[in-house]
């Protein structure tokens, strides 16, 4: 039997740091890194200096993903 998902909650998403790593924001987002890196490289999500995510404009994404996928719902 295939092993589901598992979903970030929200106390997990509170509990992360501003700045993400690539293995984090996968985690929050559910995107795989390759998908991931796609939007880091496209200006999807912002970067820092070390490559890190902002958890802000991954919301944002995740917020635009939600609204797109759903909009003539």
């Amino acid at each position: 039997m295939p092993q589901q998902r598992r979903v970030a909650t929200a106390l997990e998403w509170a509990l992360t740091p501003e700045w993400l790593t690539l293995d984090q924001a996968c985690f929050l987002s559910g995107w795989d890194p390759d998908t991931m890196r796609m939007f880091a490289n496209e200006g999807g999500v912002d970067l820092n200096t070390e490559g890190l995510i902002e958890k802000r404009s991954l919301w944002e994404l995740q917020e635009t993903a939600a609204l797109i996928l759903h909009w003539n719902d």
